[in-house]
């Protein structure tokens, strides 16, 4: 699905009249290099998709990488493509990079690290174990009002492959919540300013939008109302781990 989006993308910025180059190579990261790509030092297979199309402004590159950022024509793209891809990466224990400039063209690169071929005869298959945490990518509604821990935990989120999507407080939440029909989930904190806070948004989304799961964070010791005892809660500060389970899906009534 990675290589179909870039694919798509760099066909799109040509228009259907360009020039579309992948190419593969192998490529051992030092220290150094490694440290610039914030992934370990090591051997990696690089893919590279280069277009000669359109480019992009310095601007938009900072950008491509968000949920729901797109500089196509509204109605031709939904913006969650390259988001997708960059989930998958961070995800695989890699790296993207992009390189791009108005009328020279775009160059995505992707760095997945190097594994070994299985051997010839398998391994014994495990015995009956718990089922494993579902991976798949689903866009995730955050709401945290102190900037600084939101940002924390959306790098937590991301690097589990799900892109995010931020919001200050429930109202606002409320808001995109009504106009991204792709979130699959919220992950909100209890105490937050506005007409309402966590419990508040948890009861208003479980009415509203009963396909969307929902966990609440909090850094107390609350009880949850009358009502909300199922809700799951979070509390901060937690490990990877422990939002690794709470990011598994739970909610298995049908999408609208």
């Amino acid at each position: 699905m990675a290589i179909l989006n870039l694919a798509l993308n760099a066909r799109d910025a040509t228009q259907g009249k360009g020039t579309i180059t992948i190419d593969t190579a192998a490529r051992r990261l030092s220290q150094e290099e490694a440290e610039l790509f914030r992934i370990p030092a090591g051997n990696y297979i690089g893919i590279r998709f280069s277009d000669d199309g359109c480019g992009m402004e310095a601007a938009l590159v900072e950008k491509i990488f968000e949920p729901f950022f797109t500089s196509k024509v509204a109605g031709s793209g939904s913006g969650l493509g390259l988001s997708m891809v960059y989930g998958f990466v961070q995800q695989s224990n890699g790296a993207i990079t992009v390189e791009s400039a108005p009328g020279r063209g775009t160059s995505f690169t992707i760095l997945l690290p190097e594994v070994a071929a299985p051997p010839d005869d398998p391994p014994a298959p495990l015995p009956p174990g718990p089922a494993p945490i579902s991976q798949e990518s689903r866009i995730v509604l955050l709401v945290e009002d102190d900037p600084d821990v939101r940002r924390t935990i959306r790098r937590q989120v991301s690097g589990f492959g799900h892109p995010v999507v931020e919001a200050e407080n429930a109202d606002e939440a409320m808001i995109l919540l009504e106009q991204l029909k792709e979130v699959r989930m919220v992950l909100s904190d209890v105490d937050m300013p506005g007409t309402m806070n966590g419990f508040g948004l948890a009861a208003r989304v479980q009415a509203k939008f009963p396909h969307i799961d929902l966990v609440l964070m909090s850094g107390q010791n609350v009880q949850p109302p009358d009502g909300q005892a199922d809700t799951p809660l979070l509390r901060k500060p937690f490990t990877d781990a422990d939002l690794l389970i709470h990011l598994r899906p739970r909610n298995r009534k049908a999408t609208p």
